[in-house]
């Protein structure tokens, strides 16, 4: 009796390992990374941004077939990009709705 719950327990961890692993690998696959989580931001000094209150996605802001990397800090998006030295900044921007004039 033991021997069959053991050998059921050991089964179905078995299923439950590889339904995780192939789930991890296929949202690795797909651009979701769930381990590269950003730190808990405990102690964090005051001239720094705390890491809960940043969101990085892309988006194709200007249509051009490829994404620009946005950075949220709060509630404002800025760009995150590099400056002529390669060096990484943070840049405001903003968008305009294109003006249509009827003739």
């Amino acid at each position: 009796m033991v021997d069959k719950l053991l050998r059921n327990l050991g089964e179905s961890l078995l299923v439950i390992g590889l339904f995780v692993g192939i789930s991890a690998g296929f949202n690795y696959l797909c651009g979701k990374n769930y381990f590269r989580n950003m730190p808990r931001d405990v102690n964090v000094s005051e001239d720094f941004v705390k890491p809960s209150k940043i969101e990085i996605k892309l988006k194709d802001l200007n249509g051009d077939g490829k994404n620009e990397t946005i950075i949220r800090i709060g509630e404002k998006d800025y760009f995150l990009k590099y400056d002529i030295n390669h060096k990484p900044i943070i840049q405001e921007y903003e968008i305009r709705p294109t003006e249509i004039i009827s003739k």
